[in-house]
């Protein structure tokens, strides 16, 4: 991402720890433009509800300032990893087989979709193999994309 785009991510799930575990099931993500006002009214908007004692929705909300950036970071191999990724967890060498990619290019990805809160990597054991890391979207519900030219 550039210095143009901002990614604001509410992690909080309700009441209590802000590290609590999520359920990814119901977490939203939006992926869109917007101006430095809205990124900070919406901070706003969710610190007022968690003073009020209020749950916050679970989600995850990237905001870049100019379309053009937007465009840059949603590149159709990137967009096609995110699918085969909300299709169907796996590991690098799953996706880098089922995508017809390299492994080294979908680390590429993975570290900017991770990094956007887009994805996690989650290390689990495998018996036959030792330790593999996971690769889960973060929402498996609707992703919106809003871009306001």
């Amino acid at each position: 991402m550039t210095a143009a785009a901002s990614a604001d991510a509410d992690r909080h799930t309700g009441p209590g720890p802000l590290d609590q575990p999520r359920d990814f099931s119901t977490t939203t993500a939006g992926i869109g433009t917007g101006t430095v006002d809205a990124f900070f009214k919406r901070g706003q908007v969710i610190a007022a509800t968690l003073d009020a004692g209020q749950p916050v929705a679970s989600g995850v909300r990237l905001t870049f300032e100019h379309p053009e950036d937007l465009a840059r970071f949603l590149t159709p191999r990137r967009l096609a990893f995110f699918r085969a990724v909300r299709e169907r967890p796996g590991t690098i060498g799953d996706l880098s087989i089922r995508l017809t990619r390299s492994r080294e290019s979908l680390t590429k990805d993975l570290r900017l979709l991770e990094s956007a809160g887009l994805v996690t990597v989650t290390r689990t054991a495998n018996p036959s193999q030792g330790p593999m890391d996971l690769i889960e979207p973060v929402s498996r519900g609707e992703i919106l994309l809003e871009a306001r030219f």
